[in-house]
């Protein structure tokens, strides 16, 4: 076992140590957008030579030398390899299968063959001529036609013409639709890759008739046939292509034996093989691809080992191999430059459309039809990605264009593709789908496995959006997906709010958001049901914080703070504007987009109290600073001013005209009727009217409510002290009483009473009977509210009650942190192990507990969930959980700790500090 592991160590060290000896080529320079013409066009071949032995057995004869290089002497252009292999034919005249092998045919050669055929007797003509005559079916290694091709009679003509001594010069004739081919009858009895020359393929015809159809290449019925004969055929130009050579040492994984193999590969002649080692290259390949087989190539980005656990860059050719089935090969590469170097040369050696290409941007390449528009027609296409668009140069075309992948909605597979008028013999191939703002592609690939791989690298550049501005998904105004929906929810619920973009929001559903837009961003869904305004305007300037650079850019940042300190003002502005157009597209259209909608929250300053000089605070750091920038956030009065100075001007900074600004206006007066209405501006129709008792229910003062949708609990502390003549409102806060009085809950300014109040009729009707609003001062509640201050965690025994039945109060390990409260217990192990746990953000808590419960302590917290209907049944008959605690002091704390854990530091009304 040792002198065999030594063997392999040492033939995988003297490969990758000869390496760079055996390298016939270099690396192409970058690509001519100008260049036309596609894969090389197979030119015949010297054939394998066969002589007879005299007993009647023909035998191969020694390989032919090897042709000069292109252009030296009287070589002919090589440009590609011909067809060599295995064809059976089967009939229901065919006794057994009869294999004949296949290779390229040129003038040289012409005497063997007669010699061949003159030994053979006439019995076995007429045998092998009735053989041949069958047209029932045609098998070409395991693919299989309902009738024999076009492709299939040319060959049995070439075949007979051999058995029958050919022509005068003792050749086959050349089928003048077929002259890329000129197949022979090999001298050997059994066909295939063993006994061929290893310069010779087992695929003949496979590439002819790659799937199901007529397999006519003129006929344009077999996909595989279009792709050959139109790729090789019209794009060529010339014939002077110079297709690109390599030859050493690479690692090829072995999915049997589930590792990388050290192997040596061989580029050239329109053939990608590989063997075990360098010096057995003159013997039979383990594997040979035809250049014209080869679907894709891609370069995969996860890490991978080697033998030696050296880490590798790989890439992998997608092809029909020498058994006629379409596979994926992963080959493994040093280093990332040898990697490139040799996918450039085998993607180089496609086609002179692709002779000058650059590899090094592209990470995935193929061919596929694609067509740009549901009304355009199919074209056979070169396909190439990159980290943000998709490239493609048509048959007809002679650059190639490129497409924004980042503008992507949705990208779909589409099985059913007959309304889309498939090519001719694509009618059943799935077709890929992708949904951009303005155009929709269709992209037809080869095979229909590729569709799902070639969907997958596609989305994953489409729908990754990272904290780089110019690798977001953007709008057809070139703005992020994520800022116009932001700015657009804000508009529609937020834009006259107090405190707008001042006011923090949930913590935990901003990060939510945020986690939502790193996918598809199109997909996400902000609705009102869920965040609020002040959310979503969180969301907005966390995004822009937490940018790789500022949206006005690091290069000019410095440009925008002393732009700020000139004094003479038409100077200043002329030199914002000049800055301005110096920004990337996208950071200038997101300037203009953001800048405008704060030109539109300025100029509602009197409902919101945000005029630009309280809004130039918050988005100036946000706009010249982010979080990787060292500089605190303290400094920024230079950014305050550049800011201010941006907004106060916009329209002239982005030449808005009066037109837009207007339509902006008459936007503003229906969002208004809308969001604030009053009886002479709009007169409902189901409104809730509700009585809001002052102090206590028994106190006897109450006054009217009208819960309209947007009715806030604040806005109805302002409109009860109004009625009732209350003076000083400091500490008073809206209660929900529940439970005949037994559970009460401070309700949140922000929070919309008519959705508190719908909750109720879902609950029974013992539980809601007696529900009402009260407007008091809570003591508990005015203690808890100085100790709410974020970051806050708590940790304590307290005991527990679920709401299962016979459930009693046990003592439980229970913590709020990270916004959720954990329930632990400890097993008879003494070990502690989480027995229940939910998001704070997922329940309402109630101060108090139902008498019925009998609690330890005087003290409770009674909690439900907020997304399920509290309906008492035979598994839960309680009302909610509930936690009971026997000390004041911890009792305060778990409020404050709530407090913190679902508003974060906006938690009381009275933050509000506004420059009237």
């Amino acid at each position: 076992k040792t002198s065999i592991g030594h063997q392999k160590h040492s033939r995988h060290q003297h490969l990758l140590s000869d390496k760079n000896e055996t390298t016939s080529a270099t690396p192409s320079p970058k690509m001519s957008q100008g260049s036309s013409g596609g894969p090389p066009t197979p030119s015949p071949r010297s054939p394998s030579v066969a002589s007879s032995n005299g007993g009647g057995v023909m035998t191969p004869s020694p390989p032919p030398p090897s042709l000069p290089p292109r252009g030296v002497g009287g070589g002919e252009d090589r440009r590609g390899s011909q067809f060599s292999g295995s064809i059976n034919m089967k009939g229901d005249s065919f006794g057994s299968q009869s294999s004949l092998a296949t290779s390229g045919s040129n003038t040289s050669g012409s005497q063997n063959s007669k010699e061949s055929s003159s030994n053979l007797d006439s019995k076995d003509v007429k045998s092998a001529l009735k053989k041949l005559s069958s047209g029932r079916s045609f098998s070409v290694g395991n693919l299989k036609l309902p009738r024999l091709p076009n492709v299939a009679e040319n060959l049995k003509k070439k075949v007979t013409d051999q058995l029958r001594g050919g022509n005068d010069s003792g050749n086959a004739t050349p089928d003048s639709k077929h002259s890329t081919s000129s197949p022979i009858l090999d001298d050997s009895s059994a066909g295939g890759l063993d006994d061929t020359d290893d310069d010779e393929l087992s695929t003949s015809v496979a590439e002819l008739s790659l799937f199901s159809g007529s397999g006519d290449p003129t006929g344009g019925g077999g996909g595989g046939a279009v792709r050959a004969f139109n790729l090789l055929n019209e794009w060529t130009s010339g014939s002077g292509y110079n297709a690109a050579h390599f030859s050493g040492p690479v690692f090829i994984f072995s999915r049997k034996k589930k590792q990388f193999l050290v192997k040596w590969l061989v580029l050239g002649n329109g053939h990608v093989k590989w063997f075990n080692e360098e010096s057995a290259t003159h013997a039979k390949p383990k594997e040979v691809l035809l250049l014209n087989n080869i679907f894709t190539v891609s370069k995969k980005s996860d890490k991978h080992m080697g033998p030696d656990l050296e880490e590798l860059h790989c890439f992998d050719i997608a092809a029909i191999n020498s058994s006629g089935k379409l596979s994926t090969y992963m080959i493994g590469c040093v280093s990332s430059t040898e990697r490139n170097t040799i996918m450039e040369k085998i993607v180089q050696s496609l086609g002179t459309r692709l002779a000058n290409f650059d590899i090094s941007d592209c990470t995935r390449i193929g061919w596929a039809y694609m067509k740009v528009g549901f009304a355009a027609e199919w074209s056979l296409s070169w396909l190439y990605l990159t980290a943000r668009d998709i490239g493609f140069a048509t048959q007809h075309s002679d650059n190639f264009q490129t497409i924004n992948l980042k503008k992507t909605k949705d990208v779909s597979v589409k099985k059913d593709c007959k309304s889309l008028e498939p090519p001719s013999g694509f009618s059943k191939h799935p077709s890929l789908v992708l949904d951009l703002n303005d155009r929709t592609v269709y992209i037809m690939p080869g095979a229909p496995s590729e569709v799902a791989t070639w969907k997958a690298a596609i989305e994953k550049i489409a729908f990754t959006n990272t904290n780089c501005l110019s690798e977001q998904q953007v709008t057809h105004e070139n703005v992020p997906v994520i800022v116009d929906k932001c700015l657009k929810f804000v508009f529609s619920h937020g834009v006259t709010t107090e405190g707008i973009y001042r006011l923090a929001g949930v913590n935990t559903k901003i990060n939510k958001l945020l986690s939502e837009f790193r996918s598809n961003a199109w997909n996400v869904e902000i609705s009102r049901e869920d965040y609020s305004e002040h959310d979503v305007a969180n969301v907005l300037k966390r995004f822009v914080r937490q940018l790789e650079e500022p949206i006005l850019t690091d290069v000019l940042r410095q440009s925008f703070l002393l732009s700020s300190r000139i004094q003479d003002e038409d100077t200043k502005l002329k030199t914002y504007k000049s800055l301005l157009g110096q920004l990337p597209d996208i950071n200038y259209a997101t300037c203009r987009k953001l800048l405008g909608h704060l030109y539109t929250v300025s100029s509602q300053h009197e409902k919101n109290l945000m005029p630009v000089y309280n809004l130039a605070p918050l988005w100036g750091p946000n706009m010249l600073i982010v979080d990787a920038h060292t500089q605190g956030f303290g400094e920024t009065r230079d950014e305050s001013d550049v800011c201010a100075d941006l907004i106060s001007n916009y329209p002239y900074l982005f030449d808005v005209d009066m037109e837009e600004l207007d339509k902006e206006k008459k936007l503003l007066d229906v969002l208004e009727k809308i969001n604030c209405p009053t009886p002479s501006t709009l007169k409902r129709s189901g409104d809730v009217k509700m009585w809001c008792y002052l102090d206590s229910r028994t106190a006897g003062k109450c006054v009217s409510l009208i819960l309209h949708p947007s009715l806030t609990a604040g806005d109805a502390i302002k409109h009860v002290a109004k009625e009732a003549g209350l003076i000083d409102i400091q500490g008073l806060v809206m209660h929900e009483v529940v439970l005949g009085d037994c559970l009460e809950r401070p309700i949140h300014y922000s929070e919309k009473l008519l959705d508190l109040t719908l909750r109720w009729g879902v609950w029974e009707d013992e539980d809601r009977r007696n529900n009402y609003l009260v407007l008091k001062c809570n003591k508990l509640y005015a203690e808890a509210v100085p100790c709410a201050i974020p970051p806050l965690s708590i940790f304590s025994e307290i005991q527990f009650c679920d709401n299962k039945p016979k459930s009693k109060f046990c003592k439980y390990l229970v913590s709020v942190a990270n916004a959720n409260i954990t329930c632990r217990k400890e097993d008879k192990n003494g070990q502690t192990i989480e027995s229940f746990s939910w998001p704070v953000e997922d329940i309402i808590w109630y101060i108090g507990c139902e008498k019925k419960r009998s609690p330890p302590h005087s003290l409770n917290l009674t909690f439900i969930d907020k997304h399920e209907p509290s309906v008492r049944t035979k598994e839960t008959p309680a009302f909610g959980r509930v936690l009971s605690f026997g000390s004041r002091e911890l009792f305060t704390k778990w409020i404050a700790a709530l407090l913190v854990a679902e508003y974060d530091s906006d938690i009381t009304q009275n933050n509000l500090l506004f420059l009237e």
